[in-house]
């Protein structure tokens, strides 16, 4: 009988020891996520510059991995500021028009002449003034 009571708590002791390694690696696991949040607002900018997408080959099959601040940013409620989406929309509109016709063509003078008119309202608006 004693052997096999001794068995028996060995082997409940085998899976409270199991029982609570996985919980520690979880509360290290959780520890570590909420670090990470606290951190992810004064630290967005070394996030976003410096840790960027990587592309992955594994087993043939290739994939990209999204850039942290791609997938942490609506997670927070950060979302882009609608005047500088716009400015960049029309940055990448003029790149194509001068790829396609060139330096001197009347569509590419009309749009700088937006980014110039775009530009000056984003410095007399600034947006960001409430924050200083």
């Amino acid at each position: 009988m004693a052997v096999l009571a001794k068995k028996r708590s060995s082997k409940s002791k085998r899976r409270n020891l199991l029982f609570e390694k996985v919980m520690a690696m979880i509360t290290v696991a959780n520890l570590g996520l909420v670090l990470f949040d606290l951190s992810y607002i004064p630290w967005r900018n070394f996030y976003l510059f410096n840790i960027g997408g990587v592309r992955v080959e594994l087993f043939g099959f290739q994939a990209q991995i999204p850039r942290l601040t791609d997938i942490y940013d609506p997670i927070k409620g950060i979302e882009p500021y609608r005047d500088t989406v716009a400015y960049l929309e029309k940055v990448e509109q003029l790149k194509a028009q001068v790829a396609d016709q060139g330096l001197r063509s009347p569509q590419v003078t009309a749009t700088l002449a937006e980014l110039r008119e775009l530009s000056d309202q984003m410095v007399d608006t600034n947006p960001f003034a409430w924050l200083t």
